[in-house]
């Protein structure tokens, strides 16, 4: 079996590259008829390798982090607006998602960091705007943070 190993390898890889979608589908059924015993050896692996799982989870959500920023960005305004209860139910979430990938498409461009930002703020002294596509646009970082949340269209004086 050793002297051969390396052969029966690269048979098995052919074949399995040769019929891809027969091996898809066997593995995608195999899964569904045995879930319940996926789910119980997960579980076990699980509890019997928690520091190991729980550093490779912190690991994926890093990278996941890095990689995509504004779906990062977007769930946690999302999260901070549902706090606030400035989101209504109206709201686009798909636009609103937009924005964020904007934000990010302007910064890989131009190297400038880009946010989104609420025109009307949505936390102030004397209004409270919404967490809503017609209240979003994306500004570079330095004019944002410079603005806060004290100017907005028709600013009473």
């Amino acid at each position: 079996y050793q002297a051969n190993r390396l052969e029966l390898i690269a048979k098995q890889i052919a074949y399995n590259l040769e019929n891809k979608e027969a091996r898809v589908a066997y593995v995608k059924g195999h899964y569904i008829r045995n879930k319940q015993t996926y789910k119980e050896n997960f579980i076990k692996y699980k509890a019997g390798n928690l520091e190991h799982y729980r550093e490779v989870s912190r690991i994926c959500s890093k990278r996941y982090a890095k990689e995509n920023p504004d779906k990062i960005n977007f769930h946690s305004a999302n999260r901070r607006a549902v706090k606030l209860q400035a989101s209504p139910d109206w709201a686009n979430p798909e636009e609103i998602k937009n924005f964020y990938q904007l934000a990010k498409i302007k910064e890989q461009e131009t190297g400038e960091v880009y946010h989104v930002d609420h025109m009307v703020p949505l936390q102030s002294e004397l209004v409270c705007g919404l967490h809503c596509e017609f209240n979003l646009q994306v500004l570079p970082g330095i004019e944002n943070i410079t603005k806060g949340n004290r100017y907005w269209p028709d600013m009473p004086e």
